[in-house]
């Protein structure tokens, strides 16, 4: 049940993040069932561990989108969660984030390199900020490991 929840809530956040985009209503349906049955959710269904990408991969472009729009302190929150939630695939989408970033930056606002490079170091710093504030889970455990 959890597993299928993963897929249907991943289609409803893939919705929603197109309806934002200003896609009309005939394509959006289009496009939600495409992503759910053109074989994605069996592709990562190998481990039920990455039954979880179905839906944290459009929740993270809804989150860049929302970082561009101007609300940056969601995506420290979010960077949180996915550190708590499953540190292993949180560095996966991290990865993808920034990468979705950048070609969102050289699409819409590219003026200069040293601007984009900035824009680019600022994103990463708000994602290291999340992964740090999940460090505080983590440290007892790193020190028990280290026998301090």
């Amino acid at each position: 049940v959890i597993n299928l929840s993963k897929i249907l809530f991943g289609v409803v956040v893939f919705a929603y993040f197109l309806q934002r985009k200003g896609f009309k209503n005939w394509i959006v349906c289009l496009l939600s069932l495409m992503y759910f049955s053109f074989g994605g959710c069996w592709i990562l269904s190998v481990y039920p561990t990455y039954f979880s990408l179905y839906f944290y991969l459009p929740l993270s472009l809804l989150v860049i989108d929302y970082y561009v729009k101007g609300k940056k302190w969601l995506l420290p929150l979010y960077s949180l969660a996915l550190v708590l939630y499953n540190f292993y695939n949180a560095y996966t989408l991290f990865i993808f984030m920034v990468f979705v970033y950048v070609v969102i930056k050289i699409r819409d606002d590219y003026s200069t390199f040293k601007k984009f490079f900035i824009d680019v170091i600022k994103f990463g710093l708000h994602i290291v900020l999340g992964v740090i504030m999940g460090l505080a889970l983590f440290v007892p455990s790193f020190l028990y490991i280290l026998k301090f």
